[in-house]
């Protein structure tokens, strides 16, 4: 008999994936709050009320492609909470693709092989793959547009550049924190071709203007709503509705006490409005003292509850193939874990790095054989 091909192998791997992911959407009963909202956005949307979530109110915290999805699959489902589950199974299984290309570009094979068959039954991957929020379509469009900037630092073409440009923008789209990827990329992209800059620069400016290109409606919205250019009105929520430890009776306060005119609850996401920059910088010393409590508590408890083998990945870092690529991502790691405590701390958020921590975990197999 003879053995399986590269192909069959992730194809097989792909299937694998979808299945379990179908299997584990039967254990859940209800709808996720957040899918509530989904849902919702994406029956008006497509009704042609606009995003207009389940209490009536245009939304401006919560992003549009991910209801746009749904709204796709709704044609055929005709039913709302099963297409969102649909949408995060799929994506959460098609992710395998792009990892593989990533791990295999990065270091081999093997490796890629490894690292899309952990990620295939990992159970924080599983889990997000079934539930009706964001993470497994935006982890599917970050990382494919992590392989093609891969694709991109080999060749320089112009394609990939728009092809890059394009899906940062919907990962933005899907998720607000998406803006900062392509930050991310571009800084990237000028160390590492920082001597052919002339040659690098329209290529740039090319992915700066197909994000804002497809995100432009969505901009535009926002302006229309809130009456000034945001990339998105949660950041200042999320920071104001975190003050306290969720869910003590501070925290409930601090979001559901009148205001003082008595007209409303104090923070109200729909009314409350505010500049994230000029709220920490009213109360920097506070901002610093909560920022690094939660920097300590995500380092110590969130991440390695995501990925309890964080030595692996670390042992896997310190490959020297493809070593800027590599490097690159361990910027875009090491981004993530600085990001979040100025908000908040979930191992939910550092869902961006886990693909990354899976991939060195599975070359980590090679170098320790090596030791060995």
């Amino acid at each position: 008999m003879k053995p399986l091909t590269e192909k069959k192998l992730v194809i097989l791997i792909f299937i694998l994936s979808l299945i379990l992911r179908l299997t584990m959407a039967n254990l859940h009963s209800v709808i996720e709050t957040d899918g509530t909202y989904y849902v919702r956005m994406a029956e008006n949307l497509f009704s042609g009320k606009g995003l207009v979530d389940i209490e009536n109110q245009y939304q401006t915290s919560l992003t549009p492609f991910y209801p746009i999805m749904i709204g796709i699959f709704n044609f055929f489902s005709n039913n709302g909470e099963l297409s969102a589950r649909l949408v995060s199974i799929l994506f959460g299984a098609l992710l395998i693709f792009p990892l593989y290309f990533i791990a295999k570009k990065l270091f081999s094979k093997k490796t890629a092989l490894i690292t899309i068959l952990a990620a295939s039954v990992y159970p924080a991957l599983t889990y997000v793959s079934t539930i009706t929020q964001t993470d497994s379509l935006f982890l599917f469009l970050l990382f494919s547009s992590i392989a093609i900037f891969i694709k991109f630092i080999e060749n320089e073409s112009i394609y990939n550049a728009l092809f890059m440009g394009f899906l940062l923008s919907l990962a933005y789209l899907t998720r607000p924190e998406g803006f900062t990827y392509l930050i991310i990329a571009i800084f990237l992209i000028l160390i590492i071709k920082y001597n052919n800059i002339r040659k690098i620069l329209p290529k740039i400016l090319a992915i700066v203007l197909v994000f804002f290109l497809i995100a432009a409606p969505y901009l535009a919205f926002l302006y229309s709503q809130t009456g000034s250019f945001s990339l998105s009105s949660k950041g200042y929520v999320i920071y104001k509705f975190r003050e306290f430890q969720p869910y003590t009776l501070d925290y409930e306060k601090n979001i559901f006490s009148l205001n003082e005119d008595k007209t409303d609850i104090r923070l109200n996401p729909y009314t409350v409005k505010g500049s994230l920059i000029k709220e920490i910088l009213s109360n920097f010393s506070l901002f610093l003292s909560r920022y690094f409590s939660n920097l300590i508590k995500e380092l110590f408890y969130s991440l390695p509850l995501l990925f309890p083998p964080l030595i692996l990945s670390i042992v896997g870092l310190l490959n020297k193939k493809a070593r800027k690529i590599n490097l690159a991502l361990a910027v875009l790691v090491a981004y993530t874990i600085l990001f979040f405590p100025i908000f908040w701390v979930e191992s939910r958020y550092l869902l961006p790095i886990l693909p990354i921590l899976i991939i060195w975990a599975a070359e980590s197999s090679s170098i320790l054989e090596i030791i060995m």
